[in-house]
């Protein structure tokens, strides 16, 4: 699992990562170490069959203190990446599988709460070209709970009617610009996905660009219904 998450790290791009079980195995800390000349990030890796402890989620901080003190720097982050309930379907499991209390106290304490499945999901997520390595990588900096979602992102709501199987969608505009061409972001159940804009209609013309009011848009996918609908901020 280290070595996989190590791999990971590299094919975001980080360039200095050591794996600390490999090269130092007898050393009961962190298990990884990524160094960022002007930051450094510490790593603990678990595989569970359950959830996590208080005490699993806060024992990166006391590395994290203990790397600070010996570089002589606050420039240290604390993560704690975890594979939960590791013998059932990601999908099934309790996500996200920290209580209120343990994010609450990561968010006090500076450091992040992560798990392998939103890693899974986000090396498909940069394949799409929904998130980018670099906005990921800021990502692992982050404290308490970090969820690897595209950001920058403003809603226009949940169409309250599809036709033609779900590709074309009725929505309501409130100053949010739409054209043809436009990419919008589909959420549904908490995964992401693209879809394209094909046509508009208002009042059953076709527009090349609206912003608002009742529209329908066609879509070079289907959508399923409840699906939330999303623009780029610029």
């Amino acid at each position: 699992l280290v070595s996989a998450v190590e791999t990971y790290l590299k094919w975001l791009g980080f360039e200095s990562v050591v794996n600390l079980d490999d090269t130092n195995p007898d050393i009961l800390e962190e298990d990884i170490q990524v160094d960022c000349e002007d930051r450094f990030l510490v790593i603990e890796i678990k595989g569970i069959g359950g959830t996590s402890s208080d005490k699993d989620c806060s024992q990166i901080s006391k590395i994290k203190y203990r790397r600070a003190e010996e570089r002589g720097k606050f420039d240290v982050f604390g993560l704690y990446i975890v594979n939960h309930q590791r013998y059932m379907p990601p999908k099934s499991r309790a996500n996200p599988p920290f209580t209120e209390n343990q994010i609450k106290d990561a968010g006090h304490d500076n450091r992040g709460l992560l798990t392998t499945y939103d890693l899974y999901k986000a090396y498909f997520l940069i394949e799409e070209g929904i998130l980018q390595k670099a906005g990921v990588k800021e990502l692992l900096f982050k404290t308490g709970l970090i969820t690897l979602e595209p950001e920058n992102i403003s809603s226009i709501g949940v169409p309250h009617e599809l036709f033609m199987d779900g590709q074309v969608a009725i929505i309501n505009l409130n100053g949010t610009a739409l054209a043809v061409g436009d990419t919008l972001l589909v959420r549904k159940n908490g995964d992401y996905s693209k879809a394209r804009i094909e046509s508009i209609q208002v009042d059953d013309n076709e527009v090349d660009a609206c912003n608002t009011g009742e529209i329908g848009i066609k879509l070079d996918r289907k959508l399923k219904k409840n699906s939330e609908l999303f623009v780029r901020k610029v």
